[in-house]
């Protein structure tokens, strides 16, 4: 938790960053969990709606890891020619359920560097387009499967707070943003 709220944060580009924060609603009367885009974007997720959000942003990185293991092992154990290991890939991607996941109001495409054969994800979300290394993407979903917990955890402080030593709610929500920076991790 930050002066904001519970947060992690990922550099997916050079002028992108990817934030997930707990933040007070007031209509579900708890702390909600949301993915912040940019400053100005965000989408809240319900504890459902994040593990389907961290579902798809895991199954798109390990696609594109996938993805470029194949191009190595062709291009490097097997020789083939690159139009041939194109072909390969084709054929693959083709035979999957889905070419392009849907976090949220994000969509993530794997892809693989014709110059270094690493992988990544081109993202877009909230008229933003970035690339994303899978395994920051992988960090990232890790962090808004935690916040879930950490939405409940907050409310439940909050509330502690509130309800059994009738502390006002505004010093409660600073003392509940606060906490994180006490935490050992």
């Amino acid at each position: 938790m930050s002066k904001r709220g519970r947060e992690e944060s990922t550099e997916p580009g050079h002028d992108q960053s990817i934030w997930v924060m707990t933040d007070w609603d007031v209509a579900h009367g708890g702390y909600c969990l949301a993915v912040h885009f940019s400053d100005d974007t965000s989408h809240s997720l319900t504890p459902e709606q994040a593990v389907a959000y961290a579902v798809a942003v895991t199954e798109a990185s390990a696609a594109a890891s996938y993805d470029a293991a194949v191009f190595t092992q062709l291009t490097t154990k097997l020789k083939m020619p690159l139009a041939m290991v194109g072909e390969v890939l084709k054929h693959m991607r083709a035979r999957r359920k889905k070419d392009t996941w849907r976090a949220g109001p994000m969509t993530l495409q794997p892809g693989i560097s014709a110059f270094t054969g690493k992988p990544f994800l081109t993202c877009r979300a909230a008229g933003l387009r970035w690339q994303w290394d899978p395994s920051e993407a992988q960090q990232h979903a890790r962090h808004v499967l935690e916040a879930v917990t950490g939405a409940d955890l907050d409310t439940n402080y909050f509330r502690t707070l509130t309800e059994d030593f009738e502390i006002g709610m505004d010093r409660a929500t600073q003392v509940v943003h606060d906490v994180g920076s006490f935490r050992s991790e």
